[in-house]
């Protein structure tokens, strides 16, 4: 591809890229084309030299001068060569590209409006398209001159020619000749022709529709082309061209009257508009939350209740993705309350939603498991998977299972868990919604962390980190590319793996202690490996404190069982310290009945007690929460367990 200086390239670093730059021509090149072009004509030195000091060597502007000379009727052949610079008018050669393709336009008089109308429709146009719209004799003959000129080019495309303009600013010169009026009317004539031709498939064309009535100034069928426009994007996970889209509505929005018919069109835009900047900006930003919160205060300004359940959702999501566990728990309470009201599906599934979401992070995993369960029961694709468009962006039907998953595993069953994983991946990949899979596949790093399955870590980051840059979602990239430094740590490349992680931890932390948890623990537990264990134990101190304080407590045992290992390596703490932490961690796993957990810390006591002496206290400790287990007894932990007894006894 080819782009000017300035613009921000992601793809650049990566090695099968390589860059070319195109710089201007030189003199002796200038001079090269200008022969060329003029066919070997001589031309004059004098006007030589302002060709060439007026086109500062853009091959373009080198090429649309020589022509327009060569057009002047002032620039006649004598014997070979072209008339002296004398008897040419100073202002023949023009000081702008754009003066330049306009002479051009002007002498050709007869073919102008062809390319006027041309221009209105686009770069690109067909000849039934450009036909439709203008009334002329001759059109195909009028094409042939246009094409003749150098100005416009024929393909073939199919059985039916298409027409380009040679240069986007041969376009724009068409096009701003216009009056005013007359653009609208052809703007106009354009959108209904393209309703009429694609009238059984206008997914296809709707953002062509929605500018064309935009530009012809008829505003209520351009405010419905430019929402469904953002619709549609939204569902390809093109969340950029989604906001771009309904951005646009809302401009025109913007020039209506005031009034009800008004506030209802900026509500409608303004719930659409909501996924795709949470995808874009995430969810936590101030720009998402004031969209919602500007839709609200129109709901109850009007006394609208239709659109409100899905503003209330995006509040929520704001809310529980910040970490106000409170705040959130009530309004997911008050949805639940609605939906059932109602007696709508749909609502009581978005409810069980928010239900599941906000006990699984705040330590409640029985409750999370038990509104899991209702969604897995209430949800069906067929029905159910266009709520995610206006509830988060991603399938509410994966999600309770990949959530779900995550909670099996930590209350001891890691058969179960990864059967729900599986399911969830499955769905997510049989709707071919890369959000979905991006969210699913981040929950399961996560998993597979606290089961420091390394090869498992190193496979589902790598395609977490593909579709989270595909998709533009900037806060799992940046988890992802974080876990691949760690993979990189252990592989053996301390510094480069360090470094990635560090380079992704303040984003971690800005992200709360509920996204990064896992990764932080990774990124701790190697630092304190490097030998810098004090900063490891800031780093897991200011987790847990701001876990405690938000009330996310799910991943507070984990984090504090790390916090016992690092004890019996520093320098300044004890081996009581850590056997307080190990016992800590051990109360908190047992209070939200999560196994998985429990079985880790006790493990570590364990050991700790084995070194000194302390076997049968390890045995009363470690056999009873062992013997509790059903299923995965050839996990790793069930494994290492199974063994230590045997050491014990």
């Amino acid at each position: 591809m080819t782009h000017r200086p300035g613009i921000e390239k992601r793809w650049e670093g990566f090695g099968h890229i390589t860059r070319i730059s195109l710089n201007r021509l030189g003199q002796q090149e200038m001079r090269a084309l200008v022969g060329r072009i003029s066919g070997g004509s001589g031309l004059p030195e004098s006007v030589l030299e302002q060709v060439l000091q007026r086109t500062d060597g853009v091959p373009l502007f080198v090429e649309e001068l020589i022509k327009t000379l060569l057009e002047s009727e002032l620039a006649q052949q004598t014997e070979g060569q072209l008339a002296s610079a004398s008897n040419l008018p100073p202002m023949l050669i023009p000081a702008t590209l754009r003066d330049s393709l306009m002479a051009r336009l002007d002498r050709l008089a007869q073919v102008k409006e062809v390319a006027q109308a041309a221009a209105c429709i686009g770069r690109e146009f067909s000849y039934e398209l450009l036909s439709s719209i203008i009334d002329t004799d001759k059109l195909v003959e009028k094409l042939n001159q246009l094409v003749d000129s150098g100005l416009v080019f024929r393909r073939r495309s199919g059985e039916r020619d298409r027409f380009v303009f040679k240069h986007a600013l041969v376009q724009d010169a068409a096009y701003e000749s216009l009056l005013k009026s007359r653009r609208k009317d052809l703007h106009g004539r354009i959108a209904k022709s393209l309703e009429q031709e694609f009238s059984d498939k206008t997914g296809t064309v709707l953002e062509l529709l929605a500018h064309h009535y935009s530009e012809a100034g008829l505003v209520e069928p351009a405010l419905k082309y430019w929402l469904k426009a953002g619709q549609q994007s939204a569902k390809l996970c093109a969340h950029i061209e989604a906001i771009a889209h309904l951005r646009r509505g809302l401009a025109i929005v913007d020039t209506l009257p005031e009034g009800e018919d008004k506030l209802r069109h900026e509500i409608e835009f303004r719930v659409d508009l909501g996924v795709p900047l949470q995808n874009k900006e995430g969810v936590a930003s101030q720009i998402v939350y004031e969209n919602y919160l500007r839709a609200q205060t129109l709901c109850e300004q009007l006394g609208e209740n239709k659109h409100l359940y899905p503003i209330l959702w995006g509040l929520w999501f704001h809310h529980y993705i910040n970490s106000k566990l409170h705040k959130a728990s009530e309004m997911a309470d008050r949805l639940l309350e609605v939906g059932q009201n109602r007696k709508d599906t749909e609502l009581v599934l978005e409810a069980h939603h928010c239900q599941w979401a906000g006990q699984f992070i705040s330590g409640d995993l029985s409750n999370a498991l038990e509104h899991c369960n209702h969604g897995v029961r209430l949800y069906h694709a067929d029905e159910h998977h266009a709520l995610t468009f206006t509830y988060g962006g991603h399938d509410p039907g994966a999600c309770a299972r990949y959530v779900s998953g995550a909670v099996l595993w930590l209350l001891g069953y890691p058969v179960q868990s990864q059967q729900r994983y599986d399911s969830a991946f499955s769905l997510a990949r049989e709707l071919d919604h890369s959000t979905t899979l991006s969210t699913s596949l981040a929950i399961f790093l996560q998993t597979c962390i606290w089961r420091r399955d390394e090869n498992l870590i190193e496979e589902t980051a790598g395609e977490l980190l593909e579709f989270a840059e595909n998709a533009v979602m900037p806060d799992i990239e940046s988890i992802a590319r974080g876990v691949i430094g760690w993979v990189k740590y252990q592989r053996g490349d301390k510094h480069e793996g360090l470094q990635l992680m560090r380079e992704e931890v303040d984003r971690w932390l800005k992200l709360g202690i509920a996204w990064a948890a896992a990764p932080i623990s990774l990124y701790a537990e190697s630092l304190a490996e490097m030998g810098d264990v004090d900063e490891a134990l800031k780093l897991l101190d200011h987790s847990i404190n701001r876990g405690q304080n938000d009330d996310v407590r799910w991943c507070e045992a984990q984090l504090v069982n790390i916090k016992g290992n690092l004890f019996l390596i520093s320098s300044t703490e004890t081996q009581s310290g850590a056997e307080e932490m190990y016992w800590r961690a051990i109360e908190v796993a047992r209070a939200q009945s999560a196994k998985a957990v429990e079985l880790r810390a006790s493990i570590s006591l364990a050991l700790l007690w084995q070194s000194t002496g302390k076997s049968d206290q390890a045995i009363e400790l470690l056999q009873p929460v062992y013997d509790w287990f059903t299923e995965g007894l050839d996990t790793r932990e069930l494994v290492q367990a199974k063994e230590l007894l045997v050491e014990l006894k």
